[in-house]
């Protein structure tokens, strides 16, 4: 919700000191985040090694569905043990088929990873929030949750879909719009954006 990062490099240095697994999920930061998508880790420089790792195929990969990547003993565990998984339905073939594929055209073409940091730095300079480290997920806290109700629905009669996230969501006076930017976002759009956030909340 508030589209920050964890400090991966100091838990990692933690799970190495007593010989542990960090269990991390990426939902966000899965095909987005590092230089070749690889996630958070990858964007923090840490080996993967020590990570039990959740990722989407929801967000970046437009399909459905996760997945969890860790050592071989502890997913065989969770096969024969995780009620979630034992009592879960299976991926239909067609959307596994397409998640392959689209980590296929991630893999050919790091054109709209490029281009998604583009949009998302082109959001930040707009909003003027330099300091802060640039993500795809940007919270504008309003506080009540009448007033981020009331500015959503004002950005939505200019065109702009920003959901109003409200307790229990998030605690009480952190009420905010959510903003989430998208490789398929133009520049137009992003600026129109950021204009239409200043007029509703000046």
């Amino acid at each position: 919700m508030d589209g920050d990062r964890a400090p991966l490099g100091e838990l990692t240095k933690a799970v190495e000191r007593h010989d542990a697994l960090l269990y991390l999920d990426d939902a966000h930061g899965a095909f987005v985040e590092g230089e070749t998508g690889r996630g958070s880790p990858e964007a923090a420089g840490v080996d993967p090694a020590r990570l039990f790792y959740m990722g989407t195929l929801g967000k970046a990969l437009g399909c459905q569905g996760g997945f969890l990547a860790g050592p071989s003993a502890l997913i065989r565990t969770l096969h024969n043990r995780a009620r979630t998984f034992i009592y879960a339905t299976a991926l239909a073939t067609p959307v596994a088929a397409a998640a392959l594929e689209a980590l296929h055209v991630l893999e050919r073409d790091p054109a709209p990873q490029a281009q998604l940091a583009q949009r998302v730095g082109r959001l930040h300079a707009g909003l003027r929030r330099g300091a802060v480290p640039p993500s795809h997920i940007v919270p504008v806290i309003v506080g009540a949750s009448r007033r981020a109700r009331e500015l959503s629905a004002s950005l939505l009669e200019r065109g702009h879909w920003a959901p109003a996230i409200r307790p229990p969501t998030v605690p009480e006076g952190a009420a905010r719009l959510r903003l989430s930017v998208t490789a398929l976002h133009t520049d137009e759009q992003i600026d129109q954006l950021v204009d239409a956030l200043h007029d509703v909340t000046s």
